[in-house]
């Protein structure tokens, strides 16, 4: 058995998979990683030629273990998600997108610290692209960078948040996934499954979780989706949240974490659905009904719903200005 599988769910992704694996295939060969690691890939039933490229990559790429799975029909993507882990056989399970980028020396630290200790969960904190217009990149946490923090449950709701969700950011114990794999499959199409499978496998063992600060994944999700992430962020998140209330020590945890994501996230995906054209009323009446009662919506949420998209444009930079100066202000 492998220590690590990187197992990578995709779709219609022909160019963009494949070249995420020959990336992938210089860095295990580079780093010697060949007995630690193999690459699992779950085409979900694409129509291009997906899965005949992956097919030939592999016949052309044979120093590394690959396993190429094709679904008979295309299940969703969490749905795909999910399988990425079941047809993985290693220890432990890297989910991967096929268009993120992983630093170049990652695995190599990555499968040092599997081979010390004995993990659950740990979330690879992304270096990402920020909303405030500008092109300013941070990471997620404010975590010392360079370590692996173990950390409480609470600690990973209150500095991660929202980022949960983010499917390149997880490595897990694939024994765990699998044990709960029943509970798991029953949240398909809900938007979060991560969030749902992190929950099930943090029950299993929440003495073992980490954040990874070491340079890891650098993605650009603030700018991809539409309303789906919106709806989902809105009542999907907090309902998940609710629900786990049982997994929080701290009383408050749930209710901070969703008044971040409100201040921090609904922005961008208001943002995105104005200017895909995707913002309805009843859209409009949906977000009040839920985040009514949090002040950070009224300020920061709903401007963006009534500016017009040139002002609310300016508004964007404002914002991003104010935050440069924040920051500099800190780091001073």
């Amino acid at each position: 058995m492998k220590l690590l599988s990187i197992s990578i769910p995709t779709y219609n992704r022909n160019d963009i998979v494949i070249n995420q694996l020959e990336q992938l295939y210089q860095i295990i060969i580079a780093d010697n990683l060949i007995d630690f690691v193999e690459i699992v890939i779950t085409d979900n039933s694409s129509s291009d030629a997906t899965f005949e490229s992956l097919i030939n990559f592999k016949n052309t790429h044979r120093q590394i273990d690959i396993k190429i799975f094709k679904n008979q029909s295309n299940i969703g993507i969490d749905g795909n998600i999910h399988k990425a882990v079941l047809n993985s056989s290693s220890e432990y399970v890297h989910i991967l997108s096929d268009d993120d980028f992983v630093d170049r020396q990652f695995y190599s630290i990555l499968i040092n610290f599997l081979k010390a200790n004995s993990v659950s969960f740990l979330f690879l904190d992304p270096k990402r692209f920020t909303n405030h217009g500008k092109g300013i990149t941070a990471s997620v946490s404010t975590l010392s960078k360079n370590k692996f923090h173990h950390v409480s449950v609470d600690e990973l709701f209150l500095i991660i948040g929202h980022w949960l969700t983010f499917v390149s950011s997880y490595v897990v114990s694939r024994d765990f996934w699998c044990a709960r794999e029943y509970k798991i499959k029953r949240y398909h199409g809900t938007d979060i499954l991560l969030c749902h499978a992190m929950a099930e496998i943090i029950k299993n063992d929440r003495n073992k979780i980490y954040i990874c600060t070491f340079n890891s994944i650098v993605a650009n999700p603030m700018y991809t989706g539409s309303f789906r992430l919106f709806n989902a962020f809105a009542k999907s998140w907090q309902d998940f949240l609710i629900q786990s209330i049982d997994l929080f020590e701290l009383k408050n945890t749930g209710k901070v974490v969703f008044k971040k994501t409100v201040k921090y996230f609904l922005p961008a995906c208001v943002r995105i659905a104005k200017v895909d054209r995707l913002f309805k009323l009843s859209d409009v009446i949906f977000l009040i009904k839920h985040c009514y009662s949090y002040h950070e919506f009224w300020i920061w949420v709903f401007p963006e719903i009534i500016i017009p998209t040139k002002i609310s444009q300016i508004y964007i930079k404002l914002k991003g200005f104010l935050y440069e100066i924040i920051q500099n202000v800190k780091n001073s």
